[in-house]
């Protein structure tokens, strides 16, 4: 149900993509895409143009670990609704997934589905409804 089990209302006007209610759990479903998670445009051009003109181990290994500094920023930002919003979520736990695969391994694997089926089923979700 809109705003109960998914399209959750966290507080400070922001929202998470899915409530469990018997693991009291949040899920969010956030992939971390460098042009679109850094905000200064001028800077996200620049990062982008370095990164090309890199050898290729050392532009994925700063592309990981900006990712990770990125995911961790964003997990921290939905961290502090759910703790100083309304206070329903202060004590949920929150899960943040970045990729399809991880959303089956964290959250559909946990209720028991095959990985293949579950990451499929995922996979037809995300690409009908645009989640």
């Amino acid at each position: 149900m809109e705003g109960e089990t998914f399209q959750v209302p966290i507080g400070y006007n922001k929202r998470c993509d899915f409530y469990i209610p018997g693991r009291d759990q949040l899920i969010e479903f956030h992939p971390i895409i460098l042009k679109y998670e850094i905000q200064h445009r001028g800077a996200a051009r620049e990062i982008e143009r370095a990164l090309w003109r890199m050898d290729r181990e050392t532009r994925a290994g700063l592309e990981d670990a900006l990712v990770a500094e990125l995911r961790l920023q964003y997990f921290k930002k939905r961290r502090f609704a759910l703790d100083y919003g309304d206070g329903r979520f202060a004590h949920t736990e929150l899960v943040l997934v970045c990729s399809s695969e991880e959303f089956v391994e964290r959250v559909l694997r946990f209720n028991g589905q095959k990985r293949n089926e579950a990451l499929a089923e995922w996979k037809r979700i995300v690409n009908s409804k645009k989640i």
